[in-house]
């Protein structure tokens, strides 16, 4: 599967985020990360942000089944989309 996670947290709790989101996936912007996880990283991420999660954090995740089926762009300026590649994280497919 495919992971897009996005958070939303207090200044104070953004290390363990992006500690924890390094882990299993590509930071792709400052709390923006993405890549490919079989079902049971997915499941072991998914425990293990439920642990460091607290009211008032927001997480975000989008999954599709695999990474052939999302295309990821970035506003270019001037009404332009540029597409990136670099979205692909591991080789798990």
């Amino acid at each position: 599967m495919y992971a897009l996670v996005c958070y939303d947290v207090p200044a104070a709790r953004t290390v363990k985020y992006h500690k924890l989101l390094g882990k299993y996936l590509i930071r792709l912007q400052e709390s923006v990360f993405a890549g490919d996880l079989t079902e049971v990283q997915w499941k072991k991420l998914v425990k293990a942000l439920d642990q460091v999660f607290e009211a008032g954090d927001n997480i975000i995740a989008v999954t599709t089944s695999n990474r052939h089926n999302i295309t990821v762009k970035q506003l270019a300026g001037a009404g332009e989309w540029s597409q990136r590649t670099d979205h692909h994280g591991s080789d798990v497919i």
